[in-house]
């Protein structure tokens, strides 16, 4: 692992940690050691949602966020890893606007093994590169576990697309399966946000120009770039991608 790489990590932790501990609305997350994504403040600062599907929740961390910046929004929350699902029904407690689901969210029912990363958000169904362990070194699979997942449009009940909807997935991967089970929820929905990678960072895995390709077919439109991350690598790895209906491009801002 380099060491310049280290030096940003760390330093970027401790900024986090501080800004956690100085936002009221994060501090009953952080006594879970739960700290929210505020790498996503800037994107709901610029939008606002009344409710949030949150596919591959992990233990939180967005959901929090996104509850905090859309204080009357219910996040509605998918995730199949069971030490996460505990933690998620923990911190429902004290951000009751959260409902917890205990499977992932694919094409179609089914049943997959994960690999469990050391880095839990780095869980996948799908198998790692080599470049993925040179790019994010020190992030390895150290188990496995059999999850469930299940169409959104299987699943979806009106709750999760009241007013503007925001569909948020990060899920290593598995983007273009979760949309596919998704396309009759996606009528509803008013924004994407999702993880994208540039390079094959998983096998097989679709790479940000398929996703904005399918998701331009479907009536979507690329927004907005955050968050973009190069792990230890010279160049851009992936993003967080904010697709709007196209429509509603002109007037971003929302």
């Amino acid at each position: 692992m380099s060491f310049a790489y280290t030096i940003r990590k760390n330093l970027r932790r401790a900024r986090k940690l501080v800004h956690v501990a100085s936002t009221p609305g994060y501090r009953a997350a952080m006594r879970r050691r739960i700290f929210p994504t505020i790498e996503h403040e800037a994107m709901f600062a610029s939008f606002r949602f009344d409710t949030v599907i949150d596919v591959g929740a992990n233990i939180g961390q967005f959901a929090v966020t996104a509850h905090c910046a859309n204080p009357t929004a219910r996040v509605f929350c998918f995730e199949p890893h069971k030490g996460c699902v505990e933690r998620l029904r923990g911190l429902a407690q004290d951000y009751p606007r959260l409902t917890i689901y205990d499977h992932g969210l694919g094409a179609q029912a089914a049943q997959f093994e994960i690999n469990v990363a050391s880095n839990l958000g780095s869980s996948s169904i799908l198998d790692f590169t080599d470049l993925q362990l040179e790019t994010y070194p020190g992030v390895t699979v150290v188990g496995k576990e059999t999850i469930r997942v299940e169409a959104l449009d299987k699943v979806a009940t009106p709750e999760m697309t009241q007013g503007r909807t925001l569909l948020k997935m990060d899920v290593q991967g598995f983007e273009l399966e979760v949309l596919k089970g998704a396309t009759a929820t996606l009528e509803n929905i008013e924004a994407i946000n999702l993880e994208a990678s540039f390079v094959p960072l998983y096998a097989d895995q679709p790479l940000a120009t398929e996703l904005i390709v399918w998701l331009d077919q479907h009536g979507f439109g690329l927004a907005a770039i955050y968050n973009v991350d190069s792990g230890a690598g010279a160049t851009p790895s992936q993003a967080d991608c904010l697709f709007l209906r196209k429509q509603e491009i002109s007037g971003a801002g929302v």
